[in-house]
This record gives structure tokens, sequence and C-alpha cells, in this order.
């Protein structure tokens, strides 16, 4: 029994001491893999929270973008851009198109709304309600300058105290613009104690305190603001970062003592400890018990990553791998990626059409040419799509745009690549371009013909019609950007001047030529504040060569573009709407000139053109009466040229005008006589005063010419109307005219059109 009980004493201490080993080694296995452990923890959450909060800092700024480009929100604020909005129709419409925004922003607790707010207007949208008398410029970020000089991006603001609600924000804010000018901004406000509790509740490891920097040594956490000395470092392990596009400077501190791996083996050491000593023969199984009840928390918190992937993105991850610590920085990789596929496709995709947007396009195309690739860009855009969104509602316009997107894609599948580059515009890089010959028969045979069918949508069939201009890279242009500036030039000049579907290519001397014009209409819209114009004055002579008219020629000398001819800039003027201030112009400038000369009892009338866009104003006998009176001048002094096409239109305004003209006092000519279709019962019907026949009929070589102005000038002495002979150039010309007893004569054998102050010298 003694020899059994000293063995059993023996194999008893030899137990004991190998268990007493086990436990010291075990002791500090533990301990050292605990301080691993925590440290990986801490650092791999660091690594994961500063990844997820630049993945939605972007989501924000695009969100915030693609709202400041919200076509409907546009309409509405631009339409409402000086008063609050009084349309409940308008207020829903943005409070539905909010909404459908707001999806995007929902699973981010610290984002509570999105505000759109009117800067002239003075009114916000928040929280689904319409809010009056909001300044945007009280807000602490708002800079004028900045606001002014067409900021085009979204940004982050400072860190500011919300006056109201007595909370600290950082807002991410986009300036809405609308064709350059400014309308508001949209303002996503980030909660930022709110941005803490996101962040330190979602370590489920541990305790994180996070703490967000607010100057002057102050630091915000979710609960107040310390200083720095209160961040214990020996406690806790520190980490320092910049989020929010390096704006924000954010401290994350883990509790070594209370992470939870930590307390978990500290209790599993004594547990290990006292099974050791009670029951040493089970010691290993309680060890790989023990093992497995350690490592419990983190198999639980690795389904829960799990779960948050695939919710985050519906695709069947390969997560079943035997580490947990390769579980876990996979599972913080997958994250990342699963981020940045939403944001790829949220910023470089149409949402709508999900075709390829303006960033892509931009970046494939700039791509093909760094590769020196031949390539045409071709933009399209459809006619009448307004009437589609006037007569079948806005959603069967969005409709149509899928269904000829959808058609456009099946096109050009092996061509090139489609893409929306706005509301109803679509830029393709064809990208097979050979030459010329063969895009424009692509194009014709088969783009073409598959549009001549009719596109369906909600139960509508419709022919849909749409213009097209191209550039070629490297022909047209060396950078994208001036390929998308060409073939939409030339999709315009199409648009404007075709009613064909055909595809217009790149032309020098047409885009020129329509550059010219473009320049002249943007150039003439401030001539008159810049003084541009002057007046020159042709004098009219009798058969005695004696002046006993003149004729007003208005003359512009542009800064930029020189001289500019009046058949050059006359129709460009009425197409923008200046010729009526131009036309008041020239009358008062006419007074202005001769008020002196009429006080001396001078006999001299004085002709004056007039459009038709002023002739069909119901005001402007009394706004001429208005400005002679000024001057003193009489309406008897005063001759108003009018066109053939004016009279043709037989317009009911028009008449009465010509008529109070004639009631007043004044005289009417019918100007360039020959070059329309007028006839001689339009002279009688507006009873006319002079017949100025145009230059034509003198410069033809037929022997009959000067018989068929002896003709009119007969007819026109039977209406008893004047007859002036324009273009005279030689004496030859006089002499035949004056045989025929033609009555007045204009052209450069008497005098070129003269200066005032050249005509005065002439007159005395």
């Amino acid at each position: 029994m003694k020899i059994s009980k000293k063995i059993n004493l023996q194999l008893t201490a030899i137990i004991l001491a190998s268990i007493s080993f086990i436990i010291i080694i075990n002791i500090a296995l533990i301990t050292y893999s605990s301080n691993k452990l925590s440290k990986f923890i801490g650092n791999t959450y660091y690594t994961q929270v500063i990844s997820t909060i630049d993945n939605m800092t972007n989501i924000l700024k695009a969100t915030a973008e693609k709202i400041s480009y919200d076509e409907k929100i546009l309409k509405v604020l631009n339409e409402n851009r000086d008063t609050s909005i009084s349309s409940e129709e308008d207020i829903e419409l943005i409070k539905n198109q909010i909404n459908s925004f707001e999806e995007i922003i929902n699973p981010l607790p610290f984002i509570k709304t999105i505000n759109i707010v009117n800067l002239k207007g003075e009114y916000l949208f928040s929280h689904g309600t319409l809010y009056e008398q909001m300044d945007i410029k009280n807000r602490p970020w708002f800079f004028e300058n900045e606001y002014l000089n067409n900021q085009k991006n979204s940004f982050i603001t400072d860190i500011y105290k919300n006056l109201n609600a007595e909370q600290y924000i950082i807002s991410v804010v986009k300036y809405i613009y609308y064709e350059d000018e400014p309308l508001g901004a949209v303002i996503l406000d980030i909660f930022v104690q709110d941005l803490l509790e996101y962040i330190d509740s979602n370590f489920y490891l541990g305790k994180l305190n996070s703490y967000i920097y607010l100057g002057n040594s102050q630091y915000l956490s979710r609960d107040n603001i310390i200083t720095l000395n209160s961040i214990s470092s020996d406690k806790s392990l520190l980490y320092t970062a910049k989020i929010l596009n390096d704006k924000i400077d954010i401290i994350f501190a883990f509790n070594k003592n209370l992470t939870l791996y930590k307390h978990q083996m500290k209790m599993v050491n004594k547990t290990t400890t006292i099974i050791l000593i009670i029951v040493g023969i089970i010691s290993s199984f309680i060890i790989v018990r023990i093992l497995h009840l350690v490592f419990k928390p983190i198999i639980n918190s690795l389904d829960k990553l799990k779960i948050l992937l695939r919710n985050l993105e519906e695709n069947n991850f390969d997560l079943e791998v035997d580490n947990e610590f390769e579980q876990l920085e996979f599972i913080s990789e997958s994250l990342g990626k699963s981020v940045d596929n939403k944001i790829h496709s949220l910023i470089y995709h149409d949402e709508l059409t999900s075709l390829p947007n303006r960033k892509m396009l931009l970046n494939t195309g700039t791509s093909l040419i760094k590769n020196k690739k031949s390539f045409a860009l071709l933009f399209i855009d459809l006619n009448n799509f307004k009437y589609v969104n006037d007569s079948f509602g806005h959603n069967a316009g969005d409709q149509l745009l899928i269904n000829f997107s959808n058609s456009l894609k099946n096109i050009f599948k092996n061509k090139g690549i489609v893409t929306r580059y706005s509301g109803d515009e679509f830029v393709v890089i064809y990208d097979n371009y050979i030459d010329d010959k063969e895009l424009l028969n692509f194009y014709n045979t088969i783009v073409l013909p598959e549009f001549l069918k009719p596109i369906s949508f909600n139960n509508t069939n419709i022919v849909v019609e749409f213009s097209a201009g191209a550039s070629i890279y490297p022909r047209d242009g060396e950078t994208f950007d001036q390929l998308i500036q060409k073939s939409d030039f030339m999709m315009y000049s199409n648009k404007k001047n075709s009613d064909s579907n055909e595809l217009l290519l790149f032309d020098n001397d047409t885009y020129n030529k329509i550059k010219r014009i473009e320049d002249i209409k943007f150039q003439l819209k401030n001539a008159l504040d810049r003084d541009e114009f002057s007046i020159n004055y042709q004098p009219i002579v009798n058969r005695l060569k004696k002046i006993e008219k003149v004729e007003a020629l208005i003359r512009w000398n542009n800064g930029k573009l020189g001289f500019i001819p009046p058949i050059d800039f006359i129709n460009c003027a009425e197409e923008i709407g200046e010729i009526v201030p131009i036309g008041y112009w020239i009358i008062e400038k006419v007074c202005k000139d001769f008020e002196d000369l009429y006080k001396d009892n001078i006999s001299l009338q004085i002709s004056i053109n007039i459009s038709p866009t002023q002739l069909i104003d119901i005001n402007f006998v009394n706004n001429v009466e208005k400005i002679i009176d000024k001057y003193n001048i009489q309406f008897s002094n005063l001759c108003f040229e009018i066109t053939e096409s004016i009279i043709l239109d037989e317009n009911s305004t028009v008449y009465d005008n010509i008529h109070l003209l004639h009631k007043r006092g004044a005289q009417i000519a019918l100007d360039d006589f020959g070059t329309g279709y007028a006839s001689f019962n339009y002279l009688r019907k507006y009873k006319l005063d002079i017949l100025k026949i145009d230059k034509i009929f003198i410069d033809m070589a037929e022997e009959n010419s000067f018989s068929i102005i002896e003709n009119i000038k007969n007819i026109s002495h039977l209406l008893d109307m004047e007859v002036v002979i324009e273009g005279v150039e030689t004496l030859e010309q006089f002499n035949k005219l004056t045989k025929i007893n033609c009555d007045y004569f204009q052209g450069y054998y008497f005098s070129k059109p003269l200066t005032f102050n050249e005509l005065k010298k002439l007159l005395f």
C-alpha cells in the first residue's frame, strides 16, 4: 500500500507538476494572445470603420450631386426661384423626389433627412415639410464667394453647432444651379453625436469610445465634451485618423481591459486552473472545451458580419473558412468591395436607363484618346420629347427614354458604347469607326430603319424622331471636350435646319458659319448697353440732284467681332428679340440728331426702317409718339420703311399701326420692291406713299429692264405713290431713269451713307 501510495503520490506530483506547468504556459499564452488579439481587433475595426465612413461619404456626396441635377427638382425650384412654392402639386413632387433619394441614406442612422433650400425664395424642404423664411446665408458654412463662383462639386463643411437643437453637425452640401444661375443647395446634415454612437455601438467585441476634435483642445464624445488629457492611453488602444474627406479629426479609444475577448480569457484562465487541479485526468478535454468557449463569441460575431455582408449585396459569398481570423479579414475586405460596387454603380450609371452616364462617357472617351484609337462620337437628341411629357405625363416620358435607350443599346452593341448624356440626350462612342462612308452606311441602313418602327409605352405607339451629329477623333478634335462640343453643335444645327433624321458629320465651314451667327447673337444682347451702334444717313435726291430725303442706316462695330453689316445681324436681332429695343433706339437717335435742324425749319424727310416685330406691337405708334414729342419732331418729317413680307402676312395689328401712322402724318414706304411677291393690290389696300424699287432692276442686263421700271413707276403714280430708285451707281443709269420721269434716286453715284456731321456739311 505504501509503495502504491508513493507511486500514487509520485504520479499525483507528476500530474500536479504537469498541470502546474500547463497552467503557467496556458496563462502566459492566453495573456500574450489576448494582448495581440486586442490589438488585431482594434486595428481591424479601425481600418474597417475608416473605409466604411469614406465609402459612406462618397455615397452622400454622390447622392447630393444627383439631387442637385434632378430635372424635376430643378424645374420646380426654377419656376419658384423668387417666391415660395404655392402649388400643392409642386410641393408633392419635391416630397416624392426627396423620398426616392432618402431610400439611399435610410441605412445611415446619423442622417435624418434630405434638406433642399432655395436661395432667393428663402424656403426649405426638410422632413417632408416646406418651411418658409429660411435664409441659406445664415448657415455657418455658407461663403458667398464660393456660391457665386459657381461651386460645381459637393463638399463637406467644418463641424458647427446647430443653434436651434444644440447639436453638433457636419453637412454635405451641393449648390444647385440652373443654366449656371444659382438656385439653392442640397444639404445632408450628419449629426456628429449620432455618428459617434453609430461607430461605438457597432463595435461588438468590447468597449469603444470615439472622439471628434472640435478645436481649442476640445473633443466631442457621444455623451459630452472632454480634453485630450481625459483620454487615457494607459487603459486604451488609441488610433487617430481623418474622416469625411480629411476634414474631421477623430480618435478611437479601445478599452484594453474591457475587450470582450480579454474578459473571456480571464474567465477561462480561472476555470482552467480549477478544472486542472480537480480533474487532471480530463484536462485535455477541458482545455479543448474552454478553447471552444473562448472562440464562441468570435464565431457569433463572424456570423453577424456574414449576415451584414449578405444583406449589403445579394451575392453568395464563400465565407466558410476554417480559420476565424481569416474569416474576419475576408469579411472586412468583402464589405469594402460591396460598398465600392454600390458607389461605382451610383456614380457611373444612369439610374433610369441603367446606361453608362456622363462620367463613364468621359472616362471611356479619354481612355480611347490616350490609346490613340480612332472613333466617332454621335450626339443624339430626341425631337419633341417635351410634347410626350406634357401630353402623356412624366412616367410615360421615362418609359419612352428606357425603351429608346434599350433600342440604341441593341443596335450599337457590337459597334460601340451607348451612354445617357442628360435629359433626352444620348452619346454613342462608335469605336469600330473605319471611315465616314462606313459610318453613314451603318447609320442609314441599320440605325434609321430600326426607328421607323413605332416604340410602345403605356399602351401608346409613337415613332421616335431625333436629330444626330457626329465628330471624329482625331480629325475633328484632340480632346474629348472638343469632340463633345462639335458633335453637339452639329446635332443642334441638324435639329434647327433639317426635318430629317440624317446624321450630320462635323464640317468646319458649317461650324464656322453657324458659330459666327451664334457669336453675333451673343454680342447683340449687350450691344446697346456698350453703345456699339451708330447711324449713317444716305441722301435721296430728286431729278435735279437736290437732297430732299435721307435714309437712316444702322451700323454696328463690335469690340470682339469688328464691323458687322446689317444684312448679317438684323435677322439675328429678330430671332433673339433684340430688334424692338434696337428699333426704338434708331428712332430716338434720329430724332436727337435732327432736333436742332428742324428748329431751323429745314425741309428734309428721314426714312427709318422698321421690322415686322415692331409693327405687331399694339403700342408701337404710342411709343414712337412719346419719342418724337421728346425732341419736338413732327410725324410729317418721318417716313417709315417696311418690307414686302409685312404686308403679305395681312396682320390686323400691322394694318392698324400703318393706318395710325398715316393718321399722325407720317409716310409709309415699301422697301426693296421686286424682291418678293407683293402685288399692286396690296399697295392699294395699305395706301402706301412711297415705292422703293430694288436695284436688281438696274443691275439686270436685259434691254427691257428700264421699261419694267417705267411701267412700275406709271402704276405707282396711278396709285398716288412716289417712286424712289435704289442702287443708282452711274451717270448713265441716272440719265435713263430721269428720261422715264422717276421721282427720286438713291445710290453711291450721289453719295455713300454718311455720318451725321458729314451729312450736315453736305446740306450746308
